[in-house]
């Protein structure tokens, strides 16, 4: 086993994830036809991405919202699923977009978009 990054830091709970979240794979290599169809291919980097969809609670949503806005420019693990067998939710990164919608009585909806740094 292997280790990438170790920092310590401020563990905060948002809320829970939602079935319907998704992760991903972005390559940042290049796939190119030949005249006769013949793939090229050059090999670069992946990031690992997720979208979440968290429930939150009405009372925290602003205090959350703020959290969000001072996270801008820090990577940070985000643990979708903090269970074994939903290790590709776990990745350290940074979240490039976050959307709260406010439509239940007690609780908000999250949709939060993250890159990973590998």
């Amino acid at each position: 086993m292997s280790c990438g990054v170790t920092q310590p830091g401020e563990v905060i709970e948002i809320g829970e994830s939602k079935f319907g979240s998704t992760v991903g794979i972005m390559f940042f290599g290049k796939k190119k036809r030949d005249d006769w169809g013949n793939w090229d291919v050059e090999e670069g980097d992946v990031s690992k991405r997720q979208s979440l969809k968290v429930i939150i609670k009405k009372a925290d949503w602003q205090k959350i919202y703020r959290r969000l806005m001072s996270l801008t420019s820090i990577p940070c693990a985000y643990i979708g699923v903090a269970e074994i067998g939903y290790e590709p939710m776990v990745q350290y990164g940074y979240f490039t977009d976050a959307t709260i919608e406010v439509s239940y009585p007690t609780e908000y909806l999250l949709s939060i978009e993250i890159e990973g740094l590998t």
